[in-house]
């Protein structure tokens, strides 16, 4: 349904390109910790791969005018065949552990730097919950929930 809706927009995303070595300035940075909750131990290294793999199908993504930046179209579904393990995931408001869990991290990266660097968003979700309180990795209403439909 999403595919045919943006063929209908007549939407243009941004894909991975090799800029050249065109690109020399920053415009913004954002950074947040990769961290090893409580109780997740046995998760934390699936949460690491999951972060690898989701940012390096990210990286070297060039934005051109008129382009959207889609996490989905950049990522692909995470599959153990495409590599992602399990790690922490909330589902229905409860936390669970999925194959390519944790890759909210990556997305709410992404998304701040998009609100950093002025950047319209088009869609994004918070988390059902606030599973972490004051340990949570973001500031509160500035997460981007992923979940792969």
């Amino acid at each position: 349904m999403r595919a045919l809706d943006d063929a209908r927009a007549r939407m243009r995303f941004a894909s991975r390109r090799d800029a050249g070595g065109e690109l020399t300035q920053r415009i913004c940075a954002y950074a947040l910790p990769i961290a090893c909750y409580p109780g997740q131990e046995q998760r934390y290294e699936g949460k690491v791969r999951n972060l690898s793999l989701s940012m390096a199908a990210i990286d070297g993504a060039l934005v051109m005018p008129g382009e959207v930046l889609s996490f989905w179209r950049l990522v692909g579904r995470p599959t153990r065949a495409a590599g992602y393990k399990e790690a922490a995931a909330l589902k229905a408001g409860r936390l669970t552990s999925e194959v390519g869990g944790s890759i909210c991290l990556a997305s709410t990266v992404l998304y701040n730097v998009g609100l950093l660097a002025g950047m319209g968003i088009l869609e994004r979700y918070c988390h059902s919950v606030d599973t972490y309180g004051d340990a949570r990795y973001f500031e509160l209403g500035r997460d981007a929930a992923v979940e792969y439909a």
